[in-house]
């Protein structure tokens, strides 16, 4: 979690000039944890993409992190 929020902390920093105007980059990160239902690189990605989507949700620019759903995490 702090990894991901150091990077988005300097993606911050990055502006990108175009012919008018100057862009802001932003970064929304998820972040989850490896479980032992996670059978299949399918199933890790759906849960990972589903992170993404809360921190876009939550208003962009953002690490969001879904905790293990079990003590099982791996």
């Amino acid at each position: 979690m702090k990894t991901a929020e150091r990077i988005r902390v300097h993606v911050a920093d990055v502006y990108c000039s175009t012919l008018d105007k100057i862009l802001r980059v932003t970064l929304s990160i998820g972040v989850i944890q490896s479980e032992s239902q996670d059978k299949s690189v399918t199933s890790l990605l759906s849960r990972v993409d589903s992170a993404l989507y809360e921190a876009k949700h939550a208003g962009r620019d953002q690490v969001y992190c879904i905790q293990p759903q079990s003590n099982t995490a791996i």
